[in-house]
């Protein structure tokens, strides 16, 4: 009889079987992390990008009707800020502010580099946290950030390729948006960039000291994070 040498073969199938499934699992652990703290920064670098554009839109609004080449003291117009459309060359200086901000962060150890095609300029639905792409007055910049095929490469996992080609390299991007607001006057309409009465809108300093409407910044979550596989 051999159930001594039987019940140690089964006995070294078992732990062969729970050894690959504890590394795989290590595996998993280890590279979705490294995944996670990868969006995480890819939301840092999407949250400077649009803060920067938005910036830089905010502060064509304070140079009108004669932007970009203006300086301090600014004396914007407020007829033209009601009927401005964002034009090739606004867009243009828009898209270097959020991409030079961006290229000065990293993700997954990466420098990161924003597309075009992922800067959206346009107005912001704060009931619906929907951005809405137009030339017409807009108010907002919206970018993605992205560690994936189309742009920086995506990331290579540590252990998970053991696996199988197909978890050799996970796609990551994640998003936000920033947006100018106005300082309004109770119950004045917040349909437009329109503050109460005619004042040109102006953008928020390092303190509020009063004085004409401000262009305060506030910055969105993201309502699309993405996190897998290619």
């Amino acid at each position: 009889m051999n159930n001594g040498t039987d019940d140690r073969g089964s006995i070294l199938v078992f732990g062969a079987i729970a050894m690959t499934m504890f590394l795989s699992f290590v595996a998993l652990t280890i590279d979705v992390g490294f995944g996670v703290v990868t969006k995480g920064e890819l939301h840092n670098v999407a949250d400077a990008g649009s803060l920067a554009g938005a910036r830089q839109l905010g502060r064509i609004y304070e140079c009108l009707p004669n932007p970009p080449n203006c300086a301090p003291p600014f004396n914007p117009s407020y007829q033209a800020q009601q009927t401005y459309v964002l034009s090739a060359g606004d867009r243009a200086l828009v898209q270097n502010a959020v991409t030079s901000v961006a290229a000065l962060n990293k993700a997954g150890s990466v420098p990161i580099l924003i597309a075009a095609a992922d800067i959206h300029i346009g107005q912001w639905n704060p009931a619906t946290k929907t951005l809405a792409a137009t030339t017409a007055q807009p108010h907002a910049v919206q970018v993605t950030a992205r560690r994936d095929g189309t742009s920086n490469g995506p990331i290579n996992t540590f252990f998970a390729g053991i696996m199988g080609a197909q978890f050799r390299t996970l796609n990551v991007a994640n998003q936000a948006t920033a947006a100018l607001t106005v300082a309004y006057a109770s119950g004045s309409d917040r349909s437009s960039l329109r503050p109460a009465g005619p004042a040109p809108l102006r953008i928020a300093a390092a303190a509020k000291t009063g004085g004409n409407a401000i262009f305060p910044l506030l910055s969105y979550p993201s309502r699309s994070n993405h996190f897998h596989r290619p």
